[in-house]
């Protein structure tokens, strides 16, 4: 199995000729690992062989690429030359084997959600119960926006499923809005955001890093109305 740096070096230089980007890349995402942080990358327009704008995150171990579409690129200010790198946080400091494995993630209005409104959607998750007995398990949602935001703005959602039982199925979700009347720091119109959706347990107080992680994680890019 690849690792992630392997991995994101050899994407940086499918995807950039300039060889100073792509070791800049991996040399920032290298530190990033070894403080077991999560990081993402915001490469502009004119640095990449397709003209194409690029949102890279390294999200828990996992590696996660988006391409802008021109009037998301524009909105991030990221039609020229430039690159941004910016760390998100701690991984969880615990690994627990994976129970369950989601494939097919499916955001209601992702290129145009309401903040005011609940997230919702759909995704297949294939459960190894026996080894769940016990546990008291959630879905996260973790938003990451493409600059870094004050601490105070809430950064993940959760939403607690109905028992699930051994085999797979098509699991739907609602999260709470993202813009709540107490919220000071509301998405603004045409913000992006990648949106991470895995099983955790139950998030405690006394942990910063929230649950421990059940299952893969899988990516999505949201625009916000």
């Amino acid at each position: 199995m690849f690792s992630l740096l392997t991995l994101l070096s050899s994407w940086a230089q499918s995807v950039s000729p300039a060889g100073d980007v792509c070791r800049a890349i991996v040399s920032n995402a290298r530190k990033a690992e070894q403080q077991r942080h999560n990081c993402h990358f915001l490469i502009g327009a004119k640095l990449t062989r397709s003209g194409r704008a690029h949102l890279v995150h390294c999200y828990d171990g996992e590696l996660f690429v988006f391409e802008l579409t021109r009037d998301q690129a524009a909105r991030e200010k990221m039609l020229g030359r430039v690159m941004q790198f910016v760390v998100d946080g701690p991984r969880p400091s615990a690994d627990a084997p994976a129970a369950i494995h989601l494939e097919h993630l499916d955001i209601d209005q992702a290129d145009d959600l309401p903040p005011t409104s609940p997230i919702t959607g759909r995704c297949r998750c294939v459960v190894d119960a026996p080894r769940l007995d016990g546990v008291c398990l959630c879905l996260e949602m973790a938003l990451r926006t493409s600059r870094q935001q004050p601490r105070k703005r809430r950064d993940s959602l959760y939403f607690y499923p109905p028992a699930l039982v051994a085999g797979d199925a098509t699991i739907p979700f609602q999260f709470a809005a993202v813009r709540s009347p107490d919220d000071s720091i509301p998405p603004a119109p045409g913000q992006v955001a990648a949106g991470f959706l895995r099983f955790c347990t139950a998030p405690d107080p006394k942990r910063p890093d929230g649950g421990v992680p059940l299952s893969n994680a899988l990516g999505a890019l949201l625009t916000f109305r």
